[in-house]
């Protein structure tokens, strides 16, 4: 009898210490993941009007599945832009858009480079094209530069635009008829 207790107080001890090794591990792990992480650089000019450049070799190449694949950091909001580009008949022009200004959001590392360009049809645009700095590279937030819109200052929101109703507070869309 003796003999059983002891085993149970044996195998007791065990498994608290295999307990207390797992907790342990699990927040060594937790705290690892959690570990802030270091800024990323902001985007310069030159590396922006570098996504612009591939932009507009897609655009204009009619490419815009590639777009949609290789440059947002949303792909299903290109994919919504472009589909709202086709309903008005939009294509982007012979000539690559016109680098008017440049602007950053108040303490954020991302580029805004506010564009003038002409479509095929003639019409005029202007849009302002962000470019992001993620751990995978630089991307586009708004990647269909032929499509006006305009990025408003305000809180950056964790979900793209279109897809969360307060993320529409910080973009607005220029309206459908642009003057010529």
């Amino acid at each position: 009898m003796a003999g059983t207790r002891r085993d149970w107080m044996r195998a007791g001890i065990a498994i608290a210490l295999i307990l207390g090794f797992a907790i342990v591990a699990v927040l060594v792990h937790e705290g690892m993941e959690h570990q802030e992480a270091e800024p990323l650089s902001p985007v310069q000019r030159d590396e922006a009007e570098a996504v612009l450049a591939e932009a507009v070799r897609l655009g204009r190449a009619g490419e815009y599945q590639a777009l949609c694949e290789r440059l947002p950091d949303y792909p299903h909001m290109c994919e919504q832009f472009l589909d709202s580009a086709r309903r008005e008949g939009w294509k982007p022009g012979p000539r690559p858009p016109e680098v008017t200004a440049t602007r950053r959001q108040e303490g954020e590392p991302e580029l805004i480079l506010e564009l003038t360009g002409t479509r095929t049809d003639g019409s005029r645009y202007q849009t302002d094209f962000e470019v992001i700095r993620t751990e995978e590279g630089l991307v586009a937030r708004f990647p269909v530069y032929w499509s006006p819109v305009n990025i408003v200052p305000g809180e950056p929101c964790a979900e793209p635009a279109g897809e969360h109703a307060a993320c529409m507070q910080g973009v607005a869309t220029a309206p459908s008829a642009t003057p010529r």
